[in-house]
Parts: C-alpha cells; structure tokens; sequence
C-alpha cells in the first residue's frame, strides 16, 4: 500500500507493484518517505520568501555568432547569450545589418541563453550582420560582433587588416588578413592602390586562407591614400577593397602588433598572450597600453622587454565592449607605436557553483522473504556544459562514484550501489557543477521482473523544516498482506528528531512516539502499526509527522 505526506497541499505518486494515484512533478518540494509493500514517498509543499535588495541592472552579451562566423542560408543556425542583473524571462531577438534592423528572428523567446534560427533563403549575402538580444522588460540590450551570412552561389570578401590609418613603412612586413563569404573556390590576387589607380601587384595568386604576408617595397612612394583590393581570381567581380592607409618612409624604428587581432574575443580574468614584431632599427623597452575609441583605458606594461610577446591577464574591472586595442609604443619615443585592430573583452565566466542534490534512499542488500534491494539513479544535465558530478553513499558506511554527463544529456546508473562496490541502505547526495534533475528507483529483484518505487530527487535544503506537520495518507497493515514501514532520512550535519501520531481510520489516535536521528542519518521505522500500537491487522490508518529537532527531514 502506498501513502502520501502533504502540508496544504498532498501529493502521490506512481508506485509499482501498488495501488496509488498519479502525480505531477512540483518543484521545490518538500517530501518524506514512508512504506509498505515497498517504499512509499510523500510530499510536502512549502512556500519559502525570499527578501532581497534592490536588484541589478540587467545586461546581455551576445557570444554567438563570434567575429566572422559565418551562417549559410537555408541551414539551422545556433544564438547565445548571457546575462546578468535583474532580467526579464523573455526576450526578443532580432537581426542587424549594418546597425540597421533587418528582420525580427524570434519575439518573446525563452531568456535562457540559447536559441536556434533556420537562417532564411532569401537573406542577401554579406559580412556586417549583428544579432541583437534584447530584454522585454526594458531597454536593456546585447549587440554580437559583425558575423557572415552567405548564400551558397555567393562569393564576397572584406579585408580587415590594413584598417583606416594605420601606417605602413617602407621595407616593413606586414600582415594583410581578410575574411570570405560564400562559396570561393579558386586562389585570390591582391593588389595595391592609390586612389583608384593600380601601383603594384602584391600577389598575382595566393591561397585564400586569410592572411597573406608583403614586404612593403623600399622604393615605393611615401605618401596617403593607399588601399589593397582582393579579388577571385577567376571572377574579377568578387572584391573587396580596405580602407584608406599611409606608407611613410622607413623610420629607425616601427612597430606591427599581431594579437589581438579583429577577430580576438578575450575574457577578464583570462590571460593571452600579446604579440608584436619590431624593425631592426627599434632599440630599448616597449610600452605596452590598452585603448578603446583611441583613449587610454589601462596600462599593461611600461618599459618592459621588447621581445615580441606579453602574458597579459585581463582585469576583472573593464567594461564589456567590442571596440578595443592594443598599442605597443617604444617607451624612449611614445610617438612610435602601432596599435592593433579593434577586438571584444567580455565578462569573465563565473564559476559554476556546486548543485546539490538528495535521493533519500538507496539499497544494495538482501530484505526480508528472500527479497533483492537495488537501486538505479538517473541524472539529466541541464546546461549545455560538461557537469562533473559525484555520487555519494550517505548513513550506510559511504560510497563514492564519479563521472561526467555531458551538457543536454542523461546518464543512468543502473545498480549505483553496486557500481560504488558496497552493499547496505542508506541514502544519496548528488553534487554536480552543473543544474541537474534526478530521479531514481528503489526495486526487488524477483524471478518475473522487478517491482518497486519512484523516488525524485531534491535539491539541497528541501524536506520537511522544525515545527511543521505532514500527513501520511494510505496507509495499512494487514498480516500476511500488507505492511507499512516509515522512513526518515536527515541529510544535516547536526542532531533530528521527529514525532510521529498513527491513527486507525476512524482518526483515532493509537499511539504518538519519538524517533531520534542522527546527523546525516537514515532510520526505518519497520512495521509501526504492528511492533508499537499492536494493530497487526489495523487495515487502513494515516499519520501525522512533526519534526520536532533539526530539519529538514526527508
């Protein structure tokens, strides 16, 4: 026979192999145990306030699409974001080009960090679109770096190194990089320009790969107004030219910075290595400063070694944007420098806070009349990042088992017991890096099958607190059919105690007692109605629990 335990509100379960109602899921409930033909649970329903401050602003960044990712139209493409402050739970998305809206992607989403897109077909091919997510309660908005969607018979380029004013010198290496959408299957040329006019091939063909290293030529003349156009190679038509850059006569001393590059996406708290190069003619230390919009935001090194690279780890303090650089500057001559193309700090990823989680029973032993107790546990990761989780044997000697569920998925320990290599009764504390669910199954081993119960799994804090009283419905005992057996389980370090009432049908009281628990602690009441209010043969009766010392009680 099965029971079930409710405060203002009751609740039953599916228990196999006896009669009981069903039940839906409710979350943050308090639950106990009780038994007869197995185990039957019960639960209690508590409502908890929570006072707090006055809340945060609430903002976004949007981490996918990255820098030059690129979606294809036609093909499923995925949104996330984080956020932080007092938020909405609903968000609309839109898509941006060129600052401007283009279309709505989704209205009133989910504010969970992640969406899929079915990119439309009839989106033109470019490379300056933005994702947009932005909160329903008010203005508040994140804004992803500029990304790629191309159409499949589309071939287009942009090139994002050299960038507008930077200077180049004569006899200098430089790195000239560039990004591709669509389909463009042939080699690429590069060419110099001043103005409209072609000056110099740079390369007749090369490997479309992104980047391509050029000398500036010694004899070229100095001047403003240059650019480098990239074409296909066999379709002159697909191009892109840069903007506007100088080549100035070769100075004692020059500088390229080549990370971060626009594409760079640093964390605060992460370290990354800056790299730079410097000419022959460059002596002495190298100044090392961090900008955004042209302005000194941070010094990162004064007059350290210039050897071409910085460990730099990125200051917890800075403001989430995707408009900063890196100037490496000779610390003897602060006039010259280069600085590096624009790139994204975002806020550091806070570390997950451990979950945890409580099943409040688990056996691996023989029972009475040649019964066979196990137990199987079942744990769905709910984030889409690993959760390195541990499973531990509570109250019965101990028992350790750990693993990795990968992000979205479940993972199902049939026999956890038995995988943990230990035999006995007690019960389960799951701790996870991750937001878990967690079920379980209490079952006999039987020549047909097993039968057995449900058990939820609870996060840590829930079960019945001191002062309050659950009931116990369902309940029997009859010799020879039916028996009921009451659990407890306190998963708190400190001393329990609960007090329990057992009436017959009629609500006559039969007997009140009190059952003492030890920290972290499972005890079973066997058989009550029969060893303690001598009603071998009660038929129906109910119970009433109070936790009198300790809490919560499961």
């Amino acid at each position: 026979m099965c029971g079930s335990i409710g405060v203002t509100y009751a609740g039953a379960r599916e228990c196999t192999g006896c009669y009981e109602p069903s039940r839906s899921r409710i979350e943050g409930g308090v639950m106990i145990r009780s038994s007869d033909c197995r185990v039957v649970i019960g639960m209690v329903v508590l409502a908890l306030g929570l006072a707090s401050g006055e809340a945060a602003a609430c903002t976004y960044s949007v981490a996918v699409p990255g820098a030059s990712d690129v979606w294809h139209t036609g093909s499923a493409a995925s949104i996330r974001w984080t956020k932080s402050g007092s938020c909405s739970d609903r968000v609309d998305i839109d898509l941006l080009r060129d600052g401007q809206w283009v279309m709505t992607i989704a209205s009133n989403q989910l504010n969970n960090g992640s969406a899929t897109w079915m990119v439309p077909s009839s989106l033109r091919s470019a490379l300056d679109y933005q994702v947009r997510v932005r909160d329903r309660d008010d203005d508040s908005f994140g804004l992803s770096r500029e990304f790629i969607i191309a159409n499949s018979a589309y071939c287009g380029y942009r090139i994002t190194q050299p960038a507008e004013g930077d200077t180049w010198y004569l006899g200098t290496s430089h790195t000239v990089r560039w990004n591709r959408a669509g389909t463009c299957p042939s080699p690429v040329g590069l060419h110099l320009l001043r103005g409209d006019i072609e000056v110099a091939v740079i390369a007749e063909e090369t490997g479309d790969d992104g980047a391509f290293t050029w000398t500036v030529p010694s004899d070229s003349q100095p001047g403003g107004d240059f650019a480098i156009r990239i074409h296909d190679t066999d379709d002159w038509n697909s191009y892109d030219v840069s903007d506007a850059f100088t080549i100035a006569d070769e100075p004692s001393c020059a500088y390229q910075v080549d990370e971060p590059t626009a594409a760079s996406t640093w964390r605060m708290g992460e370290t990354h290595d800056i790299q730079w190069s410097s000419s022959d003619g460059c002596e002495g230390n190298v100044d090392l400063d961090l900008l955004r919009a042209g302005g000194t935001v941070a010094s990162i090194a004064a007059g350290t070694e210039d050897d071409g690279s910085l460990p730099w780890t990125i200051p917890g303090d800075l403001e989430a944007a995707d408009d900063y650089q890196v100037r490496v500057a000779a610390a003897a001559d602060p006039g010259r420098y280069d600085v590096s193309p624009q790139f994204r700090i975002e806020a550091a990823v806070e570390p997950p806070e451990d979950q945890v989680y409580w099943v409040e029973i688990a056996s691996h032993q023989a029972g009475q009349a040649g019964s066979i107790w196990r137990t199987d546990l079942v744990a769905r990761n709910l984030s889409e990042a690993e959760a390195d989780v541990e499973i531990r044997l509570r109250g019965a000697g101990g028992g350790t088992l750990t693993t990795v569920i990968a992000g979205g998925s479940q993972a199902v320990f049939e026999d956890v017991l038995g995988l943990m290599g230990v035999e006995g009764t007690g019960w389960l504390e799951i701790t996870s890096t991750r937001p878990l669910m967690v079920s379980g199954r209490i079952y006999n081993l039987g020549e047909d099958g097993t039968f057995g119960q449900y058990l939820e799994g609870y996060p840590e804090g829930g079960g019945l607190p001191v002062g309050v009283v659950g009931t116990l419905l369902q309940l029997r005992q009859l010799e020879g059919e039916f028996r009921t057996n009451i659990g407890f389980t306190n998963p708190s370090s400190t001393d329990g105690a609960v007090q329990v009432t057992l009436f017959d049908a009629g609500g006559t009281e039969l007997i009140r007692y009190r059952v003492d628990l030890d920290p972290r602690a499972l005890v079973q009441d066997l058989e009550p109605y029969s060893r303690r209010a001598s009603r071998p043969d009660l038929g129906w009766g109910f119970a009433e629990v109070e936790v009198l010392e300790g809490g919560p009680v499961l």
